[in-house]
């Protein structure tokens, strides 16, 4: 029988929320410094909110199969030691990072001029920070999984 070692939980992990900082802007200055013709601007911006999108989905399938999977023991186990709830405020931390990113890049495709150059920093950014809670929140979900399947 394999036994998980619980750690006391963490709302956000310091290094991940450094780094998320970090990439966030990091990619709004490299946005704003290598952005493009105002066309590829927009094609960039509908890619970064089809894909923000789609990620959207996956957090919420994600969701699903962990709310879905409510009876079975390790899940009661984090329950009544907290981490549940730190993996499902986790998961959605980073839908609503992808919802802001998807949403931002809708509104930036209306911009024209130094404002659609604006609109692509401030999605590049969200996108980058969106991405690193992905990675965060998916080591901590395959964790879950992998210990269940067991």
């Amino acid at each position: 029988m394999n036994t998980m070692t619980l750690s006391k939980p963490s709302s956000a992990p310091a290094m991940g929320s450094w780094i998320s900082i970090l990439a966030l802007l990091g990619a709004m200055g490299g946005a704003w410094l290598l952005a493009p013709d105002s066309g590829s601007i927009g094609t960039t911006l509908g890619t970064f909110a089809q894909v923000a999108g789609t990620m959207l989905g996956f957090l919420i399938a994600a969701l699903s199969i962990l709310t879905a999977m409510i009876n079975v023991k390790l899940l009661a186990n984090m329950k009544r030691t907290g981490h549940y709830e730190v993996l499902v405020d986790r998961l959605i931390f980073t839908s609503v990072a992808f919802l802001a990113t998807m949403l931002v890049s809708l509104a930036s495709m209306l911009l024209a001029g130094v404002w659609a150059r604006y609109g692509l920093s401030v999605a590049c950014g969200l996108m980058a920070f969106s991405s690193v809670w992905l990675i965060l929140t998916g080591r901590n979900f395959h964790n879950v999984i992998l210990t269940v399947n067991q």
